[in-house]
């Protein structure tokens, strides 16, 4: 079996978004990405990071929502609502989403944003004194509490 690039994988997703999301609406597939993008970061690797800066370059602001607001107002110019959106909307809204995400991640391909990638993964707690957690014996205060 070959493995399969994030890209090659999403280009599925987009073809048929029901088969992924049950109802191929905006708002799920947003839910699918943000859930697809959280495996990613579990495993210390990012889909989506960048995608925001990448469409900000390409003239549509950053917002309070993030990649999904920017994308859709890119469908959606003039209209902030996300929310209501009519099933041939949806359709629109989605198609927009992922023209805009393959976009984004053949340009990643191409090396866009490489110098300004952070590095993704969890950062460890710091270490407790005493072995016990808070309400425990021990104190449960970080070794970094001093």
């Amino acid at each position: 079996m070959t493995a399969m690039s994030d890209r090659e994988f999403l280009a599925l997703v987009g073809r048929r978004p029901g088969m992924y999301t049950l109802s191929a609406t905006y708002g799920r597939v947003v839910a699918f990405l943000h859930g697809y993008e959280m495996q990613a970061r579990r495993r210390g690797e990012s889909v989506l990071d960048g995608f925001d800066r990448w469409i900000e370059e390409r003239g549509t602001p950053r917002g309070a929502t993030g990649w999904w607001g920017q994308a859709h107002r890119v469908a959606f110019p003039g209209r902030d609502r996300v929310t209501d959106l009519a099933p041939e909307e949806d359709a629109h809204g989605v198609a927009v989403l992922f023209r805009l995400l393959d976009g984004f991640l053949a340009d990643r391909e191409r090396g866009w944003g490489r110098e300004r990638r952070r590095p993704v993964g969890r950062t460890a707690p710091a270490p407790l004194e005493g072995g016990g957690g808070p309400g425990r014996p021990g104190g449960g205060r970080a070794v970094s509490d001093r």
